[in-house]
This record gives structure tokens, sequence and C-alpha cells, in this order.
């Protein structure tokens, strides 16, 4: 018995959008996405061995999946949570059992856990110069005058504490800003010094009772925001 076999060939027009494909005489080329083999036979590929199949197993226990009641990988995820509001917090260790400390609703917690030690000589030198600056500006805007010149010479900015050897930023910072803005710490205990009286730098003052609104206003802000005083049962 002999078996008769025919190759039929299914031919069709080539859609316009594929002739617009086309360059210049070649006809359309089609691509066929399959796995790659050096040898021709797929099967290798298809296997998706791994080096080391005992570390995969040992991921696959690590993130539990099999406890997965089809042992494989969780597609939702519901997590069951409470919350409540920090009202208070204890300051440095708790060895140290200092009080508690009311958190005001609203206030961050960060700034208070964080706190460190307040240096006794004061903030560092960028830090005195820029708050020194702003005391100037702020007389300003409160339509002060004759008050910067002595100022600057009664607040002389200047490094703090011994010179440090490896600091060569330091000296050449107070060299360009000596002479153009106060000393911030040293105005702040100069108006702390003598709080029913105005400091001797602020006699000139065109106007006596704005200047010392201005400094007061400011020195809240700078003990507040820039140098805190020194405060043993609040640092953390």
């Amino acid at each position: 018995m002999s078996i008769l076999t025919t190759n039929l060939i299914s031919a069709r027009e080539v859609s316009p959008a594929l002739e617009a494909l086309r360059l210049g005489g070649m006809p359309p080329a089609f691509t066929r996405l399959e796995p790659q083999s050096v040898s021709g036979d797929p099967t290798p590929g298809l296997e998706a061995r791994v080096h080391d199949p005992l570390w995969m197993l040992g991921r696959q226990w690590q993130l539990g999946e099999f406890h997965g009641e089809d042992v494989g990988t969780p597609i939702a995820v519901t997590v069951s949570t409470t919350t409540a509001r920090v009202t208070v917090w204890q300051p440095g260790d708790a060895s140290a059992n200092r009080p508690a400390q009311a958190l005001a609703s609203g206030n961050v917690l960060d700034p208070f856990v964080e706190r460190e030690p307040t240096p006794a000589e004061g903030p560092g030198l960028r830090q005195r110069a820029e708050a020194g600056r702003q005391l100037i500006d702020d007389l300003e805007d409160a339509g002060v005058s004759g008050v910067a010149d002595a100022l600057l010479a009664a607040c002389v900015l200047a490094l703090n504490g011994a010179p440090d050897p490896f600091d060569v930023v330091g000296p050449r910072l107070q060299s360009l800003l000596t002479g153009g803005v106060p000393d911030a710490e040293l105005a702040a205990r100069d108006l702390e010094a003598a709080p029913a009286a105005a400091p001797a730098w602020l006699a000139a003052a065109n106007d006596p009772a704005g200047a010392l609104t201005a400094v007061t206003a400011w020195l809240e802000w700078y003990r507040r925001s820039v140098a805190p005083l020194p405060d043993a049962a609040n640092d953390s």
C-alpha cells in the first residue's frame, strides 16, 4: 500500500500595513521567538536549572512559601494594626530615671529624643554668624538705626575654644566674616545679663523702645531655634 503525501501551501496577500514596513524591495520579515540552544535542543533551557537548588529552597523557606496552602508565593497580604498617639517622652537613658515630659499635641517627637547636650561655648561659627546677621536684619526691618556699628564692636565674631590644627576652613571663614556680622551668642548673653535694661550697644538707637522689642523677639527665636540654653534634664 502506498501513501500519497501532499504539501499544501496557503498563500495570501500581505496587508497594506505590512507593506509599509518593507525596506526597498525586500519582503516583510517575521521573527519567531523561541529558546535558543547551542546544541539545537531547547529542552535544557526549558528546564530552568539553577546552579544551587538548595539555595533556592532556602530562600523559599525564608519567605514562608512552604507554608502556603498551594505551596506558592502569596498574592495578597492582610495586616491588622493598632495605633496610639505618643503623649509623653522620657529624656536620656532609662537608667537615669528622669521624669517624663509631656508632648504637646502636634509636636514632632524626633527633635526631643535626638537632642544632644548644648555646648557650653554656644553653637558653631557659621550658626553664630548667620544668627548675628539675622539680628541686624530684624533691627533694620523694625526701622531701627544707629545700632549696627556698636553691635559689631561689642560682639566681635571669633572662633570658640582652642584652635583646631585640623580645621583649615574655620580661620578663613572667621577672617571673612569678622567685622561684617556680630557674634550672636555674645549678643544673646548681653541681652540676658540685664533683662530689665538694654545693653550698651543699643544706647544709640533712634527708637529705643522699638529696638528693645526687636531684640527681645530675636532672643526668643535664637534660644528656641538656634542655641537653646544647656538643660541637663532635657538632653537626650
